[in-house]
């Protein structure tokens, strides 16, 4: 097992680097915190955050849709107002 210097400081040095970060799809991440937390596994802090930030938007598109629902049922409640003046002959009630 005679090994030269220079080639078991190439192994360490090849074992010290760090290696690739894989990849995740969206999906990948929420199933591997779910898979974790139901094995009362800790959850990463880069998978937390990236679940902060989904919870993050999600709260902004629910936010929208809230405006554009009230923006909606005013609009509604003009057309029955209309409706409802048209219905008189044209007098405002």
């Amino acid at each position: 097992m005679a090994h030269s210097v220079s080639e078991a400081a190439a192994r360490a040095v090849k074992n010290s680097q760090k290696k690739t970060v894989e990849t995740r799809t969206p999906e990948q991440v929420i199933s591997d915190i779910r898979k974790n937390l139901a094995a009362k596994l800790f959850v990463t802090p880069d998978d937390q955050r990236f679940l902060l930030a989904q919870y993050d938007a999600q709260q902004i598109v629910i936010m929208d849709l809230n405006a554009q629902l009230s923006a909606m049922a005013a609009l509604q409640a003009e057309i029955e107002h209309i409706r409802a003046i048209i219905a008189a002959g044209g007098r405002e009630e």
